[in-house]
C-alpha cells in the first residue's frame, strides 16, 4: 500500500511538472508580446483575481463564461441548450486556434454556458475582446470546510464510549428517530453528494449508490492540482473513490444504513449519486464542481437527483448574497434548482460571524451552520475538562485548548467554547445575515473511510457545518418522501 502511494504521488508530480514547464517554454517564445499585454485595461467583465495571479506566475486557471443567447434556455431541453451552448464554444475555440498564446482546454460544459482552461495574458486579452465572452472568472480554489477528530491516539473508551453516540445525539436533537419511526427513511429521494468521493467497499453505503462520477486537476491542466481520479490518476472517472474521508462520512450521515458500528444515517433508505471534485488533500477548484452538476443536469433523465450536498466551499468568504459573483457557478447552480434539484450547502469554519464560503451565499441554496448537539463528558482515561467546555481528544494536551491545538483541527480559527451545551454555535463555524439554518454539526460519528485515521473500524468523527449540512440534506429525503410534490422554492422558504 504505502508503495503503490508513493507511485500514485510521483505520477502526480510528473504532471504538474510536464504542464509548468510547457507554460514556461511557451511563455519564453512569446515574451515580448506578452510583457505589451496590458493586464490593467482589459475591462470589468475580467475577473482581477487573474490579473493578480498573473502577476505571480505565466498562466492561470479560469472560467470562460459565454454569451447566453436567450439566457441559453435555462429552462430550455437538455438537447437544445447543449447545442446552443457547443456553437458558442466553438466560436470561442476557432479564435483560439489561430492566436498566440497558451490556452490549455479544461472543461467544456454541456448545460452550462462556460468552459475552464488555462491561459496566458495574451489569451486573456483575446477572450476580453471576444463577442461570445460574457466574463473571465479565475478557477477559485474549494475545499472540504470540516475535520476529522483526531481518534487515532484516543484510548478505546474514547471511541466507543464517548464518540460513538455522537450521531444518535445529533438524530435526538432534530427528531429524525420519530420521522424514521413512522417509515420515513428518505424511500425514493436521491442525494447527489459533491465532496471527495466515498469509500466504495463501506458496507454501511454499498447499497445506496445509484452512480458515480469524479471531477479533479481543473479538466487536467492545473499543475497545482494533478488530476487524482481513481484509478489512473485522471481528470474524469466513473469511480469516485475517496482518499481523504470526507464524503465518506457525509454520506455516512444522509444514508448510512448502521449495518458496521457507523450509526445509522438520518435516512438509510435514500439513493445517493457521490460525485468527486476535491483531491486527496480535500482541495479542488471551482471548475470541477461545476463539472460535477453540469454532469447531473446532462444526466438528469436517468439520474433523477433530488438533492445536491454540497459540504464544500471556496476559501474567499463572501459577505453578501453572491448570485452573479462567480458566473459560471451561479449559472449551474440555477440550472439545477430550476431543474427541480435542492441545494444545500454548508456555510464553512472560518469563524466568521458575517460571512459565508461559496455556494452557500447564493439565494437558491439552503445554507447551513453547525450547533453542538450536546455537553461533552470525556472518557474516564481522558484528561478531565472543566464543567462542559470542549475538552482534550487525546489525554496529552492540556485541558481546554483552542481548536488549532487538536490534532485534525489546524484548519479552524484559534477559538474557544466555555459550552458545547444543545444549540450552542460552535465559535469556528460561519454565519450570515442570508443564512437559512442551523443544525448539528458536532460532533457527528459516521462512516468512515478506513484511510489509517483511526476509523480502521468502519466508523470516523467529524466536526464541522459539512456535517450539518448532511443532517439537513437527509431530512430534505424523509421530506420528499413524506410528500414528492415539494419544490425547491417550498422547501427553501419553509
Amino acid at each position: 500500500m504505502k508503495h503503490r502511494k508513493h507511485l500514485h504521488i510521483g505520477r502526480r508530480a510528473s504532471f504538474g511538472l510536464a504542464v509548468a514547464l510547457m507554460g514556461l517554454a511557451l511563455s519564453l517564445i512569446n515574451g515580448a508580446a506578452l510583457a505589451q499585454t496590458d493586464l490593467d485595461n482589459l475591462g470589468p467583465h475580467i475577473d482581477q483575481a487573474i490579473i493578480t495571479e498573473l502577476e505571480a506566475q505565466y498562466t492561470v486557471g479560469v472560467i470562460i463564461d459565454l454569451a447566453d443567447p436567450a439566457a441559453v434556455g435555462l429552462r430550455a431541453p437538455s438537447a437544445d441548450r447543449a447545442t446552443m451552448i457547443r456553437n458558442a464554444q466553438d466560436s470561442v475555440l476557432n479564435a483560439v486556434s489561430t492566436a498566440r498564446g497558451i490556452f490549455h482546454m479544461g472543461h467544456r460544459y454541456s448545460q452550462v454556458p462556460a468552459m475552464s482552461a488555462r491561459v496566458d495574458s495574451q489569451m486573456l486579452a483575446l477572450l476580453s475582446q471576444h463577442p461570445d465572452v460574457r466574463s473571465v472568472t479565475f478557477d477559485y480554489p474549494i475545499e472540504s470546510p470540516s475535520a476529522e477528530v483526531g481518534l487515532a491516539a484516543a484510548p478505546n473508551a474514547a471511541r466507543d464510549g464517548a464518540f460513538a453516540p455522537r450521531m444518535v445525539q445529533a438524530q435526538d436533537v432534530i427528531n429524525s428517530d420519530d420521522v424514521f419511526n413512522l417509515g420515513i427513511t428518505g424511500a425514493g429521494a436521491r442525494v447527489a453528494i459533491i465532496d471527495t468521493g466515498y469509500r466504495r467497499d463501506h458496507p454501511d453505503l454499498i447499497n445506496s449508490v445509484i452512480a458515480e462520477r469524479c471531477f479533479t486537476g481543473a479538466g487536467g491542466t492545473d499543475p497545482q492540482n494533478p488530476p487524482s481520479c481513481l484509478p489512473n490518476d485522471t481528470a474524469t472517472s466513473d469511480n469516485a473513490g475517496d482518499e481523504f474521508g470526507h464524503g465518506t462520512g457525509i454520506a455516512g450521515i444522509i444514508t448510512g444504513d448502521g449495518t458496521t458500528q457507523a450509526p445509522r444515517g438520518i435516512a438509510p433508505d435514500t439513493g445517493i449519486i457521490p460525485i468527486r471534485v476535491l483531491n486527496e488533500a480535500g482541495e479542488g477548484v471551482n471548475s470541477d464542481r461545476v463539472a460535477a452538476i453540469d454532469w447531473i443536469l446532462a444526466n438528469q433523465a436517468s439520474l433523477q437527483v433530488d438533492i445536491i450536498n454540497m459540504s464544500l466551499g471556496t476559501k474567499l468568504p463572501y459577505a453578501f448574497v453572491c448570485d452573479g459573483a462567480i458566473p459560471a457557478s451561479s449559472t449551474a447552480l440555477s440550472a439545477a434548482f430550476n431543474a427541480g434539484i435542492t441545494l444545500i450547502s454548508s456555510t464553512g469554519n472560518q469563524g466568521l460571524n458575517n460571512s459565508t464560503s461559496e455556494p452557500a451565499c447564493h439565494s437558491n441554496v439552503i445554507a447551513v451552520s453547525a450547533t453542538w448537539d450536546s455537553a461533552y463528558v470525556p472518557p474516564n482515561d481522558a484528561q478531565p475538562s472543566s464543567g462542559s467546555r470542549f475538552p482534550p481528544l487525546i489525554p496529552s494536551l492540556p485541558p481546554n485548548p483552542n481548536y488549532s491545538d487538536i490534532p485534525g483541527f489546524t484548519i479552524f480559527p484559534d477559538c474557544f467554547d466555555a459550552t458545547t451545551a444543545i444549540d450552542v454555535v460552535p465559535c469556528f463555524t460561519n454565519m450570515a445575515s442570508f443564512m437559512d439554518l442551523f443544525a448539528p454539526g458536532a460532533i457527528i460519528t459516521t462512516t468512515g473511510a478506513d484511510l489509517g485515521q483511526g476509523d480502521t473500524d468502519n466508523s470516523g468523527s467529524f466536526i464541522g457545518s459539512s456535517q450539518a449540512a448532511a443532517l439537513v440534506s437527509g431530512v430534505t429525503a424523509q421530506l420528499l418522501q413524506a410528500d414528492p410534490s415539494l419544490t425547491p422554492t417550498q422547501i427553501r422558504d419553509t
